[in-house]
């Protein structure tokens, strides 16, 4: 991820409309790969790819990166909701509240 982000600083000072092109890709990679965020095991994976979406939010005129990040949002508050806190159920059965 790194060598990618510094790749950019190279790439944009060649005049051609194919850095536009790169941008539209790398952008549409970035909106397929949100869906699966949640597979990530490492911290640091998750920080490059943070980076990589921070560095071409500018260019989502659509902003079909947000849709993306409002339904995780979602989805984690749906998981979260959903789970059952051992400590809840410990007070509930000790105070007898169902």
């Amino acid at each position: 991820m790194e060598k990618i982000i510094i790749s950019f600083r190279g790439f944009y000072n060649i005049e051609d409309s194919s850095a536009q092109t790169f941008d539209e890709a790398m952008l549409s990679v970035l909106v397929n790969l949100l869906p699966s965020i949640m597979e990530v095991h490492w911290a640091g994976s998750l920080r490059w790819l943070q980076l990589l979406i921070t560095r071409f939010l500018p260019l989502d005129k659509n902003y079909s990166i947000a849709h993306k990040c409002v339904t995780l949002v979602q989805q984690i508050a749906t998981e979260v909701s959903n789970r059952v806190n051992p400590y809840h159920l410990l007070l509930a059965t000790r105070l007898c509240i169902s």
